[in-house]
């Protein structure tokens, strides 16, 4: 029952914050026509690219890499395989952190008398901080620019008096597309639909795997489930899971602090 109600909290607490962790990821839309033209920004290219990157900003090279692929791959295969149309869905909301801090240091900010992380906002240009839950001693970053908020939470960390940092995470599975690094510098393209009990946890998936040679698209095959996949598919596929859903450590993270702020 203790966890139960934990869980329950957990849920309010992040609803209140402007988490989005019951909700899922809203489509990136790109407009009516799915292939950009050059001068328009693919916005799921630029999360995609600053979630695989592991890195603060977006790479202008890998971004355009994978727009360009994108395109390829839908031109080409949208009428035999309607799936290659799954988008990718942001894990998180970039450029925003939420923490959690001692009460010593919580009043302290709430005063104005904090100055250990002012380098910090100056650093990445911090634009608002939204002090709503005092009760929970918790608050929210909202940076100026869509900074990669994993590189942020490793940052704020190591904070006197934080308890935890994390991303303001989207929770939930669905059907969508999955890009991974292969051992060899490939990036392969997996597109998963998904079905049943979604999006607490989609008990059946399908995969069509694919990527781009030479500005030529290759078709890796479809799987009627992950373990079919061969190696070469299968670990690259198995590690972008773990990275997207890393998230999962940080809510038990966060929930192991909360019950300690309620007790």
């Amino acid at each position: 029952m203790r966890m139960v109600r934990i869980c329950g909290l957990l849920m309010v607490v992040l609803t209140l914050a402007g988490c989005g962790e019951l909700s899922v990821s809203p489509d990136l839309d790109n407009g009516d026509d799915p292939d950009l033209t050059p001068s328009q920004p693919d916005p799921e290219a630029l999360v995609m690219a600053l979630w695989l990157s592991h890195e603060l900003e977006t790479p202008s090279g890998l971004y355009e890499r994978i727009r360009s692929d994108l395109i390829l791959i839908r031109e080409e295969f949208r009428n035999s395989i309607p799936a290659v149309d799954l988008r990718f869905h942001e894990p998180w909301e970039p450029g925003k952190l939420i923490l959690g801090f001692d009460h010593e240091y919580y009043q302290q900010i709430s005063d104005g008398h904090y100055r250990a992380w002012d380098s910090l906002n100056a650093l990445f240009n911090l634009a608002r901080i939204d002090l709503s839950m005092p009760a929970f001693r918790m608050l929210k970053l909202e940076f100026a620019d869509g900074l990669n908020p994993e590189i942020l939470a490793d940052a704020y960390q190591q904070l006197p008096g934080v308890r935890f940092a994390v991303p303001n995470r989207y929770m939930g599975e669905r059907p969508m597309l999955l890009p991974a690094e292969a051992t060899d510098g490939r990036l392969l393209y997996f597109f998963r639909n998904a079905w049943d009990d979604c999006p607490s946890g989609c008990l059946y998936s399908e995969y069509w795997v694919l990527t781009v040679l030479g500005g030529r698209v290759v078709y890796d095959g479809y799987f009627s489930d992950k373990t079919m996949m061969p190696d070469d598919l299968l670990a690259p596929y198995e590690a972008a899971w773990e990275h997207y859903w890393q998230g999962e450590k940080a809510s038990t993270q966060f929930a192991s602090w909360l019950h300690s702020t309620i007790n």
